[in-house]
């Protein structure tokens, strides 16, 4: 039988820290196994003010949820907001003769990852979302893979943070011996949870 993977999320906000632990089920459906929510303390804005307070809270978030399955964790993907959050949309091409060669996956991917734009000053790329395509003039092509063309454009949406309240962020965590694996920004960790394709294609906000 396969070990089995448990998923640890940490969302630290101003007014609470709730920490959910998780696992897959056998037919791929997430069984949720502890959840811990408790006031935050050392948060202004999304951002740690007090740095002792913030790890206290933590801990007592995790402790609170590890009590329900009676196992610690060692990771977690971290849930980050505040106003120090912001995004801007990029575009990138990808040109040239490509023969008899359709548009690959990994054509994709670098297209989307050549988007990411040079690091800013005191800011760190969190994401980097592929909004549409562009084939050869065609505009709103959602998914070019397996198509024939010479030229393909990506605007992609990118979202980024302040990197020293991402770090202080982090170390509020990881005090509490929890690598922290991922940052995740917490208005489109909802909308992935929340909102089916349909809704997110006809434009609805969460």
């Amino acid at each position: 039988m396969a070990k089995d993977i448990f998923y640890t999320a940490i969302d630290l906000g101003t007014t609470k820290v709730c920490s959910i632990i998780a696992r897959i089920g056998p037919e791929g459906e997430l069984k949720v196994l502890g959840v811990g929510t408790v006031p935050s303390q050392g948060m202004l804005k999304g951002k740690v003010s007090d740095q002792e307070e913030a790890q206290q809270a933590v801990r007592a978030s995790l402790e609170e949820a590890q009590r329900y399955m009676g196992r610690g964790v060692s990771w977690a993907y971290l849930s980050v907001s505040g106003d120090h959050i912001t995004s801007l949309n990029t575009t990138s091409s990808l040109n040239g003769d490509r023969g008899e060669t359709p548009i690959s996956e990994q054509d994709l991917m670098s297209l989307v990852q050549a988007s990411r734009p040079m690091q800013a000053d005191g800011k760190e790329v969190l994401h980097v979302v592929p909004i549409s395509y562009t084939v050869d003039g065609l505009t709103s092509v959602r998914n070019p893979a397996g198509l024939h063309a010479e030229n393909v454009d990506v605007e992609s949406h990118v979202v980024m943070g302040e990197s020293s309240a991402l770090r202080n962020l982090v170390q509020s965590v990881e005090t509490a011996k929890i690598t922290v694996r991922s940052m995740v920004v917490q208005p489109l960790a909802a909308a992935e949870a929340i909102l089916t394709e349909g809704e997110r294609e006809m434009g609805a906000v969460l």
